[in-house]
């Protein structure tokens, strides 16, 4: 359709111009003709010349006459009107051009459109380990590797989330019933991030499982810590911080749980609001890597909890989700127009110190041994010792939750 209004509209002031000329030449030569047909109706009429051809012809020729005279002054008078009725013709052509050139630029118009309509496109990527293990055991490392230097590729960070199953078994007395607990953060003992494969530290925290919690808890409404965290635990319908609450029957026993959460990290929920990390402009793959932590630290027993031994979990079917985003061609060209092609990134991170505080003792000092632009919070957690190293806690699992033990 496109290519016929073009065809079309290309023909058209042809074919005006030569009808406009043919309408000026007409316009001169029709009065000329007009005048002619007029004195040879009016000289048809002449009482003489039709008393000469009567005589001549008789009635026949006076006829004839009659015809000639009435046929000179209607094609008189047609020939007066031809070049108007000409200009008009080109008036209705012109118009018809008009119309016919609108319909060929929006038919164009709308094909440029539909062929770079398309500023982005999103689409969801899926990241294994590229250790390719099967399971991972305590203090094992999750390295997953984010791919770069693809044209126009952005990394948008909001939507990054990390998925993995836990297994958790264990030995349990003769008669006992015992039940483990855990948040998916807990199974992370340490964050870092680098680029340039692998030889520039980007991010790192360490008690990734700490941080995590604290944030959660100063950040979630107490009702979905109570109740809800479905994204991510599922409901409890007892109200108990006791999220993943599964069973450890006597003898050796076994139960598995599947968490997913975002993660804190510039490259997760710390860069969100509008902020993308451009991919294209990096020569080699992000390289995520997250080690698990102990069996005391990660789990949290309750009920027979003392008649437990030779507790331990592993992790399977690890996944790192992240959301790509990639550019038109024509909309990156203006980006690095604006840039230069050289991007800055700036955002938010955590660091975590330790320190102990002895019992009895009514102050301390912490040292934050590091150099920052800005310190926007200084958050503490407390926790005694034995509860943070220990796994084993005296809470029944009926009676209070693990965060109040």
């Amino acid at each position: 359709m496109a290519a016929f209004l073009g065809r079309f509209s290309s023909m058209m002031p042809t074919f005006l111009g030569v009808a406009s000329k043919a309408g000026s030449f007409l316009g001169r030569a029709a009065p000329m003709v007009g005048n002619a047909l007029n004195r040879a109706s009016v000289m048809a009429r002449n009482p003489l010349i039709q008393a000469a051809a009567g005589r001549v012809g008789g009635q026949r020729a006076l006829n004839v006459m009659n015809s000639i005279a009435g046929g000179a002054s209607n094609l008189g008078s047609m020939a007066h009107q031809l070049p108007g009725a000409v200009h008009n013709v080109v008036a209705v052509g012109g118009q018809v051009y008009g119309g016919v050139r609108n319909a060929y630029g929006n038919v164009q118009q709308a094909v440029n459109s539909q062929q770079s309509g398309v500023a982005a496109a999103s689409k969801t990527n899926i990241i294994y380990p590229v250790a390719g293990a099967s399971s991972y055991t305590p203090g094992g490392q999750l390295v997953f590797e984010i791919p770069a230097g693809e044209k126009c590729l952005w990394l948008q960070p909001e939507n990054t989330f990390l998925s993995f199953s836990v297994t958790v078994s264990a030995t349990v007395g003769t008669g006992k019933t015992a039940y483990w607990h855990a948040y998916p953060w807990d199974f992370i003992r340490s964050l870092e991030l680098y680029a340039s494969s692998g030889s520039v530290l980007c991010e790192q925290i360490t008690n990734y499982g700490l941080v995590h919690s604290v944030c959660r808890d100063l950040q979630s409404d107490i009702a979905n810590v109570e109740t809800s965290d479905s994204l991510m635990l599922g409901a409890d319908a007892l109200k108990y911080r006791i999220p993943a609450k599964n069973t450890l029957a006597a003898g050796s026993a076994s139960s598995s749980f599947t968490f997913a959460m975002p993660l804190i990290s510039v490259i997760g929920c710390l860069s969100s609001g509008g902020q993308h990390l451009p991919l294209h402009a990096m020569s080699s793959p992000l390289r995520l890597s997250l080690q698990l932590n102990t069996v005391a630290a990660a789990i949290g027993l309750s009920g027979d909890a003392a008649d437990v031994s030779a507790l331990t979990y592993t992790v399977t079917n690890p996944v790192l989700s992240t959301s790509m985003l990639t550019l038109s061609s024509e909309a990156q060209t203006q980006i690095d127009q604006m840039t230069g092609g050289v991007y800055q990134w700036s955002g938010t991170s955590y660091h975590t110190y330790r320190t102990t505080h002895p019992a009895q003792q009514t102050s301390n000092t912490i040292s934050i041994p590091a150099r920052f632009t800005s310190v926007r919070a200084i958050m503490t957690a407390i926790r005694p010792t034995a509860q943070l190293e220990s796994s084993l806690d005296t809470c029944p699992p009926s009676t209070v939750s693990r965060t109040t033990c």
